[in-house]
C-alpha cells in the first residue's frame, strides 16, 4: 500500500491508499503545496518520494452535478485526428480553452480569453499533430474552471 502527504497541511487534504492519490484543496489557501508518497509492505516502508510540487492559485470548486449536467464533452475520445469540444455558458463570459500534455506544458490554445455570449458552443480540434498520449483540456470561464483528460491515439 501507499501512504500520501500534502504540505503544508492547510493547502488540503490526501486520501489514498494506492497509486493514485486524490486531493481536497481548502478553497482558502494559496501558494505552494509538495504532495509525496510512500510505500509499505511486510517488509517495512520506504522514505517518501521526492515531494511535487503544486501551484494552489484561484481554486474553484465544481460540484459533480455541474459535470453531471454536460457542460464540458470533449468527443470522440480517444482521438487520432479531430476531436470536438462543446460546452455551455450560463452567461455572457470571458473564455480560454488550453490543451496540456502530461507533464502539465501548454500544448496547444483553442481560445485564449475570448468574450462569448451565453449559450452552447462547439469547436473542433486538430489534433493529429500531436504525439500520442494522455493529454488535459481545460476550460476557464469567468467563473469556473473545468479540466478533462483528452486521450490522442494513432
Amino acid at each position: 500500500s501507499y501512504e500520501w502527504n500534502i504540505e503544508p497541511v492547510e493547502a488540503g487534504t490526501i486520501s489514498g491508499n494506492d497509486l493514485i492519490g486524490t486531493v481536497e484543496w481548502d478553497l482558502s489557501y494559496l501558494g505552494y503545496a509538495y504532495i509525496s508518497v510512500k510505500a509499505i509492505n511486510e517488509c517495512g516502508e520506504s522514505d517518501y518520494s521526492d515531494a511535487f510540487e503544486v501551484t494552489v492559485d484561484n481554486t474553484v470548486g465544481i460540484s459533480n452535478e455541474s459535470i453531471k449536467n454536460k457542460e464540458f464533452l470533449i468527443y470522440p475520445n480517444p482521438v487520432d485526428n479531430l476531436s470536438n469540444i462543446e460546452f455551455k455558458l450560463q452567461h455572457k463570459s470571458s473564455v480560454s480553452i488550453v490543451i496540456y500534455n502530461s507533464l502539465g506544458q501548454e500544448a496547444f490554445v483553442l481560445l485564449n480569453k475570448t468574450i462569448l455570449d451565453s449559450g452552447s458552443h462547439k469547436l473542433t480540434v486538430d489534433v493529429s499533430g500531436f504525439e500520442e498520449g494522455i493529454y488535459y483540456c481545460m476550460l476557464t470561464t469567468s467563473d469556473k474552471k473545468i479540466t478533462k483528460k483528452l486521450i490522442i491515439i494513432k
